[in-house]
């Protein structure tokens, strides 16, 4: 048996939108503690006031989440607002982990995050997933995807995103209990007698011809195609009628 709960709140006070949220979850779920609630939360917040107020609220006993760049559920969407899932359910078992320095050193995040993982040969569970939110800023979300892949031989599948910051592109943070951390992961371990779809359809398409990144720094885009990159976007936003304000680049991207 699976109980859920989708919440959304606009009020722009951390610790007032944390009791909203919480308030809503309760009034949903009753006596019924949640296993699990996950948490988006622009970064207008005060998320210490913000996680907290929603943890009294409710009560969870695994709360994990990230900061984002625009919230929305099936029912309602803002920019400068929060949404959560609750779930509780008899069939799944969440447990959660965290791991900070993801610039410093990857594979000891990885290592860390894979320490909160079940050990698969004493599971009693067939089924195994695991949502991730990572900090973008950082970058190498990949490498620590195939750092947990190969540590869980292929056992998992893995899914998830990457914190945003309300396209500000300045600090994003992962949530986990009434923390939140900025260049770090959460991982939500999932466990279940039976398989969990997963989808993607994100609406992003590729345009222009293909071109090689001759030249990075980190995650910087340097060159393409031995070509300083803002002369290549500048070049696709005239061939496309668009207007690319290099101080403020963020609409041409979006669109």
């Amino acid at each position: 048996m699976t109980q859920s709960a989708v919440v959304f709140t606009k009020l722009n006070d951390g610790a007032n939108a944390g009791q909203e949220l919480g308030k809503k979850i309760k009034d949903n779920f009753g006596d019924v503690i949640p296993d699990v609630v996950i948490v988006f939360a622009s970064s207008i917040y005060d998320y210490s006031a913000f996680l907290n107020a929603l943890k009294k609220g409710c009560d969870p006993k695994v709360l994990v989440g990230s900061s984002s760049a625009g919230e929305f559920t099936s029912n309602d969407f803002g920019t400068d607002s929060a949404c959560a899932v609750a779930i509780q359910s008899t069939d799944l078992k969440f447990t959660a982990g965290v791991a900070q320095g993801i610039k410093e050193d990857r594979v000891r995040v990885g290592e860390e995050l894979g320490k909160s993982l079940t050990n698969i040969h004493d599971s009693q569970y067939q089924y195994y997933s695991a949502m991730i939110f990572a900090d973008a800023l950082s970058g190498y979300t990949d490498e620590l995807i195939d750092l947990l892949t190969e540590k869980t031989v292929g056992k998992y599948q893995f899914f998830g995103g990457g914190a945003g910051d309300n396209a500000n592109f300045q600090r994003t943070h992962i949530f986990h209990d009434t923390n939140a951390y900025p260049d770090s992961a959460v991982i939500l371990e999932i466990l279940s007698n039976k398989p969990i779809g997963v989808g993607a359809a994100h609406g992003w398409r590729p345009v222009g011809e293909k071109m090689r990144v001759t030249e990075a720094d980190g995650m910087k885009l340097v060159s393409l195609n031995a070509r300083p990159a803002i002369e290549v976007f500048l070049e696709h936003a005239k061939a496309t009628s668009q207007q690319l304000d290099v101080d403020q680049p963020i609409p041409f991207f979006f669109t």
